[in-house]
Formats: C-alpha cells, structure tokens, sequence
C-alpha cells in the first residue's frame, strides 16, 4: 500500500495492490520503483504479468495535477486513464514523455541496423526502462556481437558523442578506459555501445577473499585518478550547491515514504548545510557503482559515462563506498570483503569525503524510499547507520 498525503495528487493518498492491479489488467503488479515531486507529479514504474500468458511486463502509472493524465489518455493511443486515482497507465513501449521508445521498438529491424553496424539477430531485449527518461536495450547483431542501445530524453547526443570520443582518446595509454560510442542517431536521441569485456567490479570483489579485494579496490581508486586529471571539462557541473540540492530532494522523497526516519534525513541534511567545506573540481563520473566498472585485458572500463560531471572526486569515491556498502547490506558481499574494502576507499579520499558521504548515505536511503513495502523506512535507516551517518 502507497500512501502519501498530497492534497493535489490525492490518488496516492490509499494506493493499494489491487487498484494497481485494476488499473493494469494485470493478475500480479511489482512496484520497480518510485519518483514523487510533491504537488506537481508522481511515476510509479511496475512490472505486471499478464493473466493469459504469465509474461512480465514493463510500464508506468503517472500522476497529474487537475485533468492532465485524462487529457494525456486521450491524444496518446495505447494508454489507460483510470478515474478512480485520476492516474494515466502507458504500458512499456508507449511513453507519452519519450514517444521515440515506441518507434525504436516498432521500427526495430530498419532502425538499429546503423547504430549497431550491421542487421540484427531477434528481437531487442530491454535492459533498464526509466520512464519519460531513458531506456537501454541489449541488441545482438546477426553476426553475434553485443550491443547495448540507449535512448535519452534530455541528452543531447551529438555533443554527448563529441566529450566520449575525447574522454576515450585521452585515457590512451593508461589503466583506464570508457565504453566508445559506436553511433548515434539523433531523431531517436539515441546512442550505441559494443558490449565491454571483463567481469563487473561487484562479481570480481565476491570471488576474492578480503586482502585480494582491497588489492582489486586500490586499483580501482587508482584509475579513477586517471579520469580526475584528465584534461576535460564536462558540461555538467556538481559543486557543494548542486549536490546540496541533490541531498535535500533525497530527503524530502525519503520524507514522503518513510516518515518515521524524516527527523533523521533532516538532521543530515542540516549539518551538510552547516559544514563548511571546499569541495575540488575534476572531471567525475558522478555515477558510480560496482556494475559501472569492469576487469579486464589489464584494465578498468567504466560504462554509463554520461552522467560525466565537473564535480569533487571524493563524490566518486563516496558513491564507490555506499555501493560497497549496498551490497553488503544486500548480502551479495560479505562483511569482511566491505570492510577492507571501505578502509581502502578511506585512504583515497580527501577532507570533503565525510561531506560527500553524508550525500550519498541519503542517496542510498532514497533507493529504498523509491521501492516503497514494509520494511522500506527500515532498510532506509539500516543504510544510513552503514554509513555513519549517526542522528
């Protein structure tokens, strides 16, 4: 059960799985995940299994001020508006916020065949779904190479190519690199990758015992030396404002689910405000997770560069240990692993790294908020005692 007093989205107000179901057509609904802006809109993004075929699938429910989603239901056809909530439902591919998803998967055979540099073998098969954001497909090409397809909103792609490319030919030579561009196609607002070899960060680290982790961990920090001083300036820019404005949406959405830890997100996001701390600017990745970097051929890859911010570098290395941290809370890594781990990360950081902690810790608590059940305010809490962030 969702339920969020907003006196203009009032169909948040008692949210239950069966409106979700009624809503959907659907015999079972799986929230994936939620983004709430108080008063202005809400996303509820659902993997629901049909009742004849049992085969999961993508969508999203949106909230609107007023008659919007009914007005939206109307010039977009394949999509629901229920009156009970008020709500618009656009099952995945329809979006009525990135129409180009739906003509990439309707027009796939034509449309992918540049982007992946030869015709396609099957189907697109949907890696990450953001609704009225973004969207990623793994594509095979017919003669087995993997491509991954992404398509963004708000991402200018030309000039996104343009600061790849660069990035790329800089980190020449070093231990680092980035996944390439392989092509774009800028009606769809989309871009292609190859697949990058090697094995993720966060399989690696759970194969090694303690001491061969924090070896693996201290390379890591040492190539993502490589991208700090690189000679860039991305167009992005994350100083103390930006990443305090990160930490108070953070807090406010952790507020609105879970409020028996708002008095503690609070407290957080005043001592964040309060600290005074100069923060260096570097080119960053500004998204980093153990997913984002892969091992192998005597190097670290990172993908899902886009997110390439002039930023603190601390802010990295704060991600790389509240995604340690993540994980050892998921129990896909074990305590001693995290530990020697996050003292490694430690070592690396500067006198700003406790500031981008506190940031991160509510960005973390945040993933929990947005995938509201029980237990949510509790894991939330559970993530912030991780990472030190003692009320």
């Amino acid at each position: 059960m969702i339920a969020i007093d907003d006196p203009v989205l009032t169909g948040l107000q008692r949210l239950a799985p069966e409106r979700l179901r009624a809503i959907t057509g659907a015999s079972e609904v799986e929230l994936l995940r939620l983004r709430y802006d108080r008063g202005r809109r809400a996303i509820l993004h659902l993997s629901s299994t049909d009742p004849e075929d049992d085969v999961p699938r993508e969508g999203a429910v949106w909230f609107y001020p007023g008659d919007k989603a009914r007005r939206l239901a109307k010039r977009n056809g394949g999509t629901v508006f229920d009156p009970v909530t008020k709500a618009l439902y656009t099952p995945f591919p329809h979006d009525h916020r990135m129409p180009e998803i739906g003509a990439f998967v309707n027009g796939y055979a034509g449309l992918v065949a540049p982007l992946i540099g030869g015709p396609p073998d099957g189907k697109p098969l949907l890696v990450r779904y953001r609704p009225g954001l973004s969207c990623t497909f793994r594509c095979l090409r017919r003669d087995g190479a993997v491509f991954y397809v992404k398509l963004q909103r708000d991402e200018p792609v030309a000039r996104l190519a343009a600061a790849n490319a660069l990035l790329a030919d800089v980190l020449v030579g070093t231990g680092l690199a980035i996944a390439r561009i392989h092509a774009v196609n800028a009606e769809l607002k989309a871009v292609s990758y190859a697949a990058v070899s090697g094995t993720c960060l966060e399989v690696r680290l759970a194969a090694m015992a303690a001491d061969t982790a924090a070896r693996q961990v201290t390379e890591t920090c040492a190539a993502l030396r490589e991208l700090w001083s690189a000679p860039i300036t991305p167009a992005r820019l994350y100083d103390r404002q930006g990443l305090l404005d990160s930490a108070r949406r953070s807090a406010r959405m952790i507020g609105a689910v879970c409020p028996a830890v708002k008095n503690d997100v609070d407290r957080i996001v005043a001592r964040l405000d309060a600290a005074k701390v100069r923060l260096a600017l570097r080119p960053i990745h500004a998204d980093f997770k153990l997913e984002h970097a892969f091992i192998g051929d005597g190097r670290i890859t990172l993908i899902d560069t886009e997110s390439l911010s002039l930023g603190p570098p601390d802010y990295d290395l704060a991600q790389f240990y509240g995604r340690l941290r993540m994980a050892q809370q998921a129990g896909t890594l074990q305590e001693a692993t995290v530990n020697a781990a996050c003292q490694v990360v430690r070592r690396c950081g500067a006198e700003s790294l406790d500031w981008c902690l506190g940031v991160v810790a509510l960005r973390l608590a945040k993933f929990h908020a947005q995938r509201p059940v029980p237990f949510s305010a509790a894991l939330a809490a559970d993530i912030l005692h991780r990472m030190g962030q003692h009320a």
